[in-house]
Formats: structure tokens, sequence, C-alpha cells
């Protein structure tokens, strides 16, 4: 029993900080994506996202890579703000994190200035050793 306690804490000591840098990047991650969504660099939403993309709105729509992308090069909607809070980041494993969080923010959208108040989570994924946005659905909040 002593040995299998042993060498669980060899390897979970072994492994935080691996799950530790993976934490550090997808705060990174998640950093950049703001940034290019808030500056509508379609070239850095598209280097920040999978092609396998399903990105849920809190009404319903749901886009894939192209359809996401879209939006930002037709300059069909323009983000304001964006102001993320409560965010927590979790592992299903080294190459799968969820991110939950709030968002206050708002968005030009033909014209109109709407506001928005949102949960949100994201599941990153890592591929060919780069975290890269496979899933994201909102919901509205109160």
């Amino acid at each position: 029993m002593k040995k299998c306690l042993l060498i669980f804490a060899i390897i979970y000591c072994c492994n935080a900080p691996l799950f530790a840098q993976s934490k550090t990047e997808l705060e990174g991650k998640m950093n950049e994506l703001t940034q290019a969504l808030l500056s509508e660099n379609v070239e850095k939403l598209r280097a920040l996202t999978s092609p396998q993309l399903s990105y849920g709105h809190s009404g319903g729509v749901i886009e894939s890579q192209k359809a996401f992308l879209k939006i930002f090069e037709e300059k069909i909607n323009d983000y304001e703000t964006w102001d993320i809070s409560e965010q927590e980041i979790s592992y299903a494993s080294e190459d799968l994190g969820i991110v939950r969080h709030l968002v206050n923010g708002s968005i030009w959208v033909d014209g109109e200035l709407r506001k928005l108040n949102l949960g949100v989570m994201l599941v990153w994924v890592k591929e060919e050793g780069e975290w890269k946005l496979l899933a994201r659905q909102a919901y509205r909040r109160p």
C-alpha cells in the first residue's frame, strides 16, 4: 500500500508542472482570442480555431469555422467590448481543456449596439502541439 501511495505521489508531482503550464497556455490563448475578436483579426482567429470548430451563440445559431470567420471577413458584426470574469480552466486530458467564464460585452449588429450578459463554455484541444478552439457555447444570463 505504501509503495502504491509513493508511486502515485511521484507521478502526481511529475505531472503537476505539465498541467500548470497548460493552464498558463490556455489563459494566454483566451487572451489572444479576446484580442483577435476585438481587433477583428481574421488570420489570428483562423490560427486559434480548429477547422472542426463548432461555435454556438446564445440565440441558438451554431457556426462552423468557415461561417465564424465570414462574420469578421465581411464585417457583419463589430465587437466593441468583451469583458471576461470568473474564468475557470479544467482538463479532461493533457490535450483537452475546458474554459468557463462570464462575459459582459457589446457588439454592433446591423447598426445597433447590443449589450451581452453571457455565460460561456469553450473546449480547447491540442492539435499538432498547439491549443485550438474546438467548440464554444454561450447562454444568456439574467
